[in-house]
């Protein structure tokens, strides 16, 4: 069954992995209750390509049923081991596409797989056969293409050519977050002129340099652009964490004019659930969704955002469900605080003794709450141990039972 079946929905531009590679980000744990809420709310946002995660245990196989169950209309994808096993594991749980990983540097040849680039290639090629025996769509992850291996990556390209017609998209992950804009267009560029066959291509970026957007977006504004980018909600994924689906999706709409399925208005909603169940706070300046992005303090900048709600802010929060707000501070003008004046009935003169009374507070007590909550926020927002801790735990366990036994 050829991965053009008609049974499976068309691909998207915007790839959501947030269930994935999202979830691989140190301390997550998603159940399969959250993972199927996850899928319900990104399709009311308009999110219509879904990884699901990667079912290669008994845990992970329930949760990625649970998304795929709940999803109604989105094109479904599962990472899976190049294996029959692995393989059958994504079939079962009802997705459209299998995602599998080769790797495309001899670092992790030699030293994340430890086989010979040969027999890893055999092994793809059989569990691609299979996937597409059983209907499923095929996409191929090149790990590592970022290090640019180019000797590695033609010897991969050149086997895939072999069943060239099962392979409907090639995926070019910066893996260890280390490319520019500049590059990763020459990467892809390469890449899509020595691939000898007709298929998507999509790109994968890590943000370690705070680059991941900008090179998602310079993939797509290639010519020709890639077919898809892999984006989680926040940005949430493995040390720096990915592609921002709230600021691609708004780059994409606001900067490229592309009209997408995307309800910007519901991107806090999507958002503010994920930083639940990520147990990870989203930072205050994040673009889009931070809490201070639409506030202001400056007496400068409120005086022309009262006046034009323009003059300050390229984004109109109204279109993400928010709107401008205005900070009584250190920083604020006369025009706050006759605004605040006229409001609450009262003299400018009051509003003045208010903020005073904000400029000259202490702060010392303010920074030991902030202190105690980020200690409680430090101990719970990870499910798991660091190493030192585990080995410390594990310790004091033999110790106890050893003290027991005599």
């Amino acid at each position: 069954m050829s991965y053009q079946s008609s049974h499976i929905p068309p691909s998207d531009i915007l790839f959501d992995t947030t269930l994935r590679d999202g979830e691989q980000a140190p301390g997550v744990i998603l159940t399969p209750e959250e993972k199927a809420e996850y899928v319900r709310r990104a399709e009311e946002v308009g999110i219509r390509y879904i990884e699901v995660g990667f079912p290669q245990n008994a845990y992970d196989q329930a949760a990625c049923v649970a998304a795929a169950s709940a999803s109604k209309h989105s094109r479904l994808a599962a990472m899976a081991l190049t294996t029959i096993e692995g393989v059958k594991r994504v079939v079962d749980v009802g997705a459209h596409e299998v995602l599998f990983v080769v790797p495309c540097s001899s670092s992790h040849v030699k030293y994340v797989y430890g086989k010979s680039l040969d027999a890893l290639l055999e092994s793809l090629l059989t569990s691609i056969d299979f996937a597409v025996s059983n209907g499923l769509a095929v996409n191929v992850g090149l790990e590592d293409a970022g290090q640019q291996d180019i000797p590695i990556i033609l010897r991969v390209l050149d086997r895939l050519a072999v069943i060239g017609d099962n392979v409907g998209c090639i995926t070019i992950p910066d893996t260890r977050g280390q490319l520019l804009p500049s590059e990763v267009e020459e990467l892809i560029k390469s890449i899509r002129e020595k691939t000898a066959f007709k298929c998507r291509i999509g790109f994968h970026a890590h943000n370690d340099l705070g680059l991941a957007t900008a090179n998602a977006l310079a993939a797509l504004q290639m010519h020709p652009p890639v077919d898809n980018v892999h984006v989680t909600a926040c940005g949430y994924g493995e040390r720096a964490g990915n592609t921002s689906l709230e600021q691609l999706a708004v780059l994409l709409e606001l900067k490229l004019g592309l009209q997408t399925s995307i309800k910007l208005e519901r991107l806090h909603y999507l958002s503010e659930f994920v930083e639940e169940v990520f147990l990870t706070p989203i930072h205050a300046h994040s673009p889009v969704i931070g809490s201070k992005v639409f506030l202001h303090e400056s007496a400068l900048h409120q005086k022309g955002m009262l006046s034009d709600a323009d003059s300050y802010q390229y984004l109109n929060p109204q279109r993400f469900g928010s709107r401008v707000r205005m900070l009584l501070g250190k920083h604020s003008g006369k025009r706050l605080r006759r605004a605040i004046a006229h409001q609450a009935g009262c003299s400018e003169a009051e509003v003045c003794k208010l903020q005073g009374a904000i400029v000259n507070s202490s702060k010392e007590e303010v920074k030991e709450e902030i202190r105690r909550a980020l200690e409680i926020i430090r101990h719970n927002s990870i499910l798991g141990l660091e190493e030192e801790e585990a080995v410390r735990q594990l310790r004091e366990r033999k110790t106890r039972k050893a003290n027991e036994e005599t």
